[in-house]
């Protein structure tokens, strides 16, 4: 970590949000309201989906799988 005498600070003419009033989000009222869109969100016909199976228990070993329903 730098000395604390080392570090500037920076020029307030440089600030994209403080001081400048109210910023406008573009989905604002999406995300407050629960319906923006997310990378997670999308669903394409046909694709499928995995999971990382992780044990409950400590070491334990897999000794069967399931293959995917189609």
């Amino acid at each position: 970590m730098p000395a604390r005498e080392s570090l500037r600070l920076k020029d307030p003419t440089r600030f994209r949000y403080i001081g400048k009033g109210k910023t406008h989000l573009a989905d604002g009222r999406d995300i407050v309201a629960g319906k923006a869109q997310y990378g997670i969100d999308t669903r394409l016909e046909g694709m499928l989906y995995a999971v990382v199976a992780r044990s409950p228990v400590l070491a334990a070993k897999w000794c069967a799988t399931t293959p995917p329903k189609r």
